[in-house]
């Protein structure tokens, strides 16, 4: 390689103390990343809420509790739990009563109907009779009144007002019997009604107390969600009572966990899909597992309280490799390799130096001399930059600007 026209060297004379002031940096041959740094949390992309159910019923003024949720079994958070097994139960003894009041009222309305249904068969039976005793009377008067030609004059008129009263009366009584029909009809059907009523309140209370059991929708570890309590967020625990609609607790695949994180709107332009990335996590500091990237946001999101121009992409970082320790709801990062080079010369950033030109260059030793040589660069972090020409693997080099004397 080339030098260029300084020859560099201590003075005064150098001595073992004078030269170990310098700070120093050796070329090697390596690679250089050039990465971008993403935070958020752990998150599974297949995973199943458990929801408190929704209590079907209506609420008794007298008890109000029947419809509250208490939780009175759940299992330990980060269990391993398999497909049906029972994660979760909410205490059910006050459904379980309103479910045995329910059948209690069913088997009493049956009664009843049983009971109404032979009233109102003798009601109807009484009515026919009294039409058949009316149609009778009518019949008879009908026969009196053809004796008129041999009756006197006040006989045949008390005849047929007879008949016309028997007429009237047979008339009547068949009118009747359209309306006690009707009347017997409606009564059964408000009964029938009552009993459907019971029914579908004691198929609620039963779906309740299904609802109420939550055996796992799939194999995976339980997570347990947290609620704020006295300032604090702690996990949900037994005994708790949990608003109906709510998510107390989901079951995650543990085989599927990635990181959920944001990044500068600035870096974004830089990021791909499927680049490489590693994952670090907050709670385990000397665990790192490849990734890549999975999915970048289409659009922006504010970044809470920073100024409203600074904006954040959500990005998505799939793990390649799973660990045990790994559940959701971890604080993690990831530094994504959105450019790299191998097997080149690799010197520290602070050992390329830039002169008024701005072009870069290095301080060489040669015995107790520092040589300059001119540098071409390649890629860069913060850190370390690759070096196309001008050092090679091994050489010492300057990290400080050393006293330089002219020859």
């Amino acid at each position: 390689m080339g030098t260029g026209g300084w020859l560099l060297r201590r003075a005064p004379a150098p001595t073992p103390s004078s030269i170990a002031r310098v700070r120093t940096a050796k070329a090697r041959v390596g690679s250089v990343q050039r990465t971008v740094r993403v935070s958020g949390m752990t998150t599974a992309s297949r995973f199943s809420f458990l929801i408190a159910p929704r209590m079907r019923g209506s609420r008794s003024s007298r008890d109000s509790s029947e419809l509250s949720l208490t939780l009175e079994r759940l299992l330990r958070p980060g269990s391993l739990v398999r497909k049906g097994q029972i994660v979760a139960e909410f205490d059910r003894e006050m459904m379980i009563l309103r479910a045995g009041d329910y059948r209690s009222s069913i088997a009493q309305q049956e009664a009843a109907m049983l009971r109404l249904e032979a009233s109102l068969l003798l009601r109807r039976v009484q009515q026919e009779q009294r039409v058949l005793a009316a149609k009778g009377a009518m019949e008879k008067a009908a026969l009196d009144l053809k004796t008129a030609p041999v009756r006197s004059a006040i006989q045949v008129e008390r005849f047929r007002m007879n008949y016309e009263e028997a007429t009237a009366r047979h008339q009547q009584m068949e009118m009747e019997t359209k309306y006690v029909i009707a009347s017997e009809t409606a009564s059964m059907r408000r009964q029938e009604l009552e009993l459907v009523q019971l029914r579908n309140d004691l198929r609620k209370a039963e779906d309740n107390l299904e609802s109420m059991v939550f055996p796992a929708p799939m194999d995976g570890v339980l997570v347990v969600k947290r609620v704020s309590r006295s300032g604090e967020y702690v996990e949900i625990q037994e005994g708790e009572s949990v608003g109906s609609g709510h998510a107390f607790a989901e079951i995650v695949d543990s085989s599927s966990m990635m990181l959920e994180a944001t990044v500068n709107q600035v870096d974004s332009e830089m990021l791909r899909l499927g680049l490489k990335a590693r994952v670090y996590f907050d709670a385990f500091p000397e665990l790192e597992l490849p990734g890549r990237v999975a999915s970048i946001g289409a659009t922006m999101k504010s970044a809470g309280q920073r100024p409203y121009h600074v904006r954040e992409v959500p990005v998505r970082v799939t793990l390649d490799r799973l660990a045990g320790s790994v559940i959701p709801n971890l604080s993690a990062s990831a530094d994504i390799i959105v450019a790299s080079v191998e097997d080149v010369v690799v010197v520290p950033r602070e050992c390329v130096f830039r002169d008024d030109r701005r072009r870069p260059y290095a301080l060489i030793r040669s015995g107790e001399n520092w040589m300059r040589r001119d540098l071409e660069l390649g890629l860069a972090n913060h850190v370390d930059v690759a070096v196309q020409s001008g050092v090679k693997d091994g050489e010492t080099m300057a990290a400080e600007l050393p006293v330089l004397v002219e020859p």
